[in-house]
C-alpha cells in the first residue's frame, strides 16, 4: 500500500511538473490531422440556387454604419463571384464544384414579418459584441480574441448545405477585440480594412481554409490591422486571389525593360487583361500619374506543355448521405476538386505599336507574380517585366504583425 501511496504522489508531481511547462508554452497545440469528413465542405453548392443572410449590428460597439456594412458585405460576395468565375473549374464539370454562383439577398432578421414568413436565414453576419446570443458567446468562450470568425452551426448532409454566422468583433468600448498596443483603434472606420476581414471570412464560407500568405492567411486579421502594415492595405488595390488582377502596372522599370519594349520615355509598364489566353493590351506611362499609352499587345498567347500546375483553394468530400452529385461527377471518387489557383507557362509574341519587329515573350503566371521573359542583348533570355503583387511583396518584408 506504501508503496502504491507512493507512485501515485510521484505521478501527481510529474503530471503536475508537464501540465505546468504546458501551460507555460501557450498550451496544447494540434497541428492538424483530423478526420473532417464534411466538415471543412463549402456551406453552398450547385443545388443551392438563393441564400438569404441577414445583419445584426451593435451600433454602440461597432464604429461605421449599416450601410457601409451592407456595401462590404455586397462587395464581398461579389468579389468571389468574379473570382471563381476564372478559376480553371469554370471550364469543366468532371469531378469539380462551382462555388457563388448564387444569388445572395439580404432578408430581415426575425422569422416573421407581419403575417407572412421570412425564409429562412442562411447566413447571419453579426457586427459587434451585442449581436452574439450566449450559446454564440459560450462557444466562442471569449469573444475579444477574435477579430473575426466564421461558424459553421447547421449542415445538411444530404443536400449538402449550411447554415451558420459571421461574427466581426467590435471595435469599441470594453468588449472590442483584444489590443496589446499593436493594433489599430476602431479599426472599422476605414471602409477598406472592414471590406479584407467580410472577404476573408466568406473565404472561409466558400470552403477555403487558412493558407500560407495573402488574404486567408491565418494571420490576415492580424496583419490588416496592425498599426505599421494597416496603411499599405489601405492604398493597394484589392487582389485577385486566383490570380494577379487583370490589370497590371509597374512603375520604376529598369532602363533594360523599357528599351526592350521601346518605351525609354517612360517609367511604368502595364498591361491590360492579363487572363492567361487571349491578347494583352501592353500600356506605358510618363509616371504613375500619367495616362495610359498603348504601346502594343502580346498576342498568339498559348500554354507551354507540361508547364502548367494547379492547386484546388477547397474540397468538397462526398459521403454516402448526400444526394447531389452522381457517382459520374464524383468521377467515384470521395471528394470533389472546388477552384484552382495555377501557376502557369505562356508563348506569345510581343508587337510594338511602332511597327518594328516582334518579339518571341515567355511569361509565367503565379497567383501573385507575372513574370515575361524575352530576347534581350546578345540573344540572351532575361526577365523584361516583374510584377509582383503589393501586399505579397509588402508580407515578405514584413511577414509578422
Amino acid at each position: 500500500m506504501k508503496a502504491k501511496f507512493l507512485l501515485s504522489i510521484i505521478s501527481f508531481f510529474v503530471l503536475s511538473f508537464f501540465a505546468n511547462v504546458t501551460l507555460a508554452q501557450g498550451g496544447w497545440i494540434s497541428s492538424g490531422g483530423e478526420l473532417f469528413k464534411n466538415g471543412k465542405n463549402p456551406w453552398f453548392v450547385k443545388n443551392t440556387t438563393v441564400v438569404n443572410y441577414c445583419i445584426h449590428l451593435d451600433e454602440s460597439t461597432f464604429s461605421t454604419s449599416k450601410q457601409d456594412v451592407q456595401k462590404a458585405i455586397q462587395a464581398g460576395f461579389q468579389y468571389w463571384k468574379n473570382e471563381f468565375s476564372k478559376s480553371v473549374s469554370a471550364f469543366t464539370t468532371d469531378g469539380v464544384i462551382t462555388l457563388a454562383t448564387q444569388d445572395f439577398i439580404e432578408r430581415p432578421c426575425a422569422g416573421v414579418a407581419g403575417k407572412r414568413e421570412e425564409p429562412a436565414i442562411d447566413i447571419e453576419f453579426l457586427f459587434g459584441h451585442g449581436t452574439l446570443t450566449a450559446k454564440q458567446i459560450a462557444y466562442l468562450v471569449n469573444p475579444k480574441k477574435y477579430i473575426g470568425v466564421t461558424v459553421r452551426t447547421d449542415y445538411d448532409v444530404v443536400n449538402l448545405k449550411a447554415k451558420g454566422f459571421v461574427f466581426i468583433s467590435s471595435d469599441i468600448g470594453t468588449e472590442s477585440y483584444e489590443n496589446a498596443g499593436n493594433l489599430i483603434e476602431k479599426a472599422w472606420t476605414h471602409p477598406k480594412i472592414l471590406q479584407y476581414a467580410i472577404l476573408h471570412e466568406l473565404g472561409h464560407v466558400f470552403g477555403i481554409p487558412h493558407t500560407g500568405s495573402g488574404l486567408m492567411s491565418e494571420v490576415f486579421l492580424d496583419q490588416i490591422l496592425n498599426k505599421n502594415l494597416f496603411e499599405n492595405y489601405e492604398k493597394a488595390p484589392v487582389e485577385s486571389f486566383l490570380r494577379p488582377n487583370e490589370e497590371v502596372e509597374v512603375c520604376d522599370v529598369p532602363a533594360k525593360s523599357l528599351s526592350w519594349f521601346a518605351a525609354t520615355d517612360k517609367k511604368c509598364i502595364g498591361f491590360s487583361s492579363p487572363f492567361m489566353f487571349g491578347t494583352w493590351k501592353v500600356f506605358a506611362k510618363k509616371d504613375a500619374n500619367s495616362a495610359k499609352e498603348e504601346i502594343g499587345e502580346i498576342r498568339g498567347i498559348s500554354p507551354v506543355l507540361f508547364d502548367h500546375r494547379g492547386k484546388p483553394v477547397s474540397i468538397l468530400q462526398i459521403t454516402d448521405e448526400q444526394a447531389v452529385f452522381t457517382p459520374k461527377e464524383t468521377l467515384f471518387r470521395s471528394f470533389m476538386y472546388g477552384p484552382f489557383t495555377t501557376e502557369t507557362g505562356l508563348m506569345g509574341t510581343f508587337t510594338p505599336t511602332s511597327r518594328a519587329a516582334s518579339k518571341s515573350v515567355y511569361i509565367n503566371m503565379t497567383p501573385t507574380s507575372i513574370t515575361i521573359q524575352g530576347v534581350g542583348a546578345q540573344s540572351k533570355v532575361e526577365p523584361v517585366f516583374i510584377f509582383n503583387s503589393p501586399l505579397s511583396a509588402l508580407m515578405l518584408f514584413s511577414p509578422t504583425p
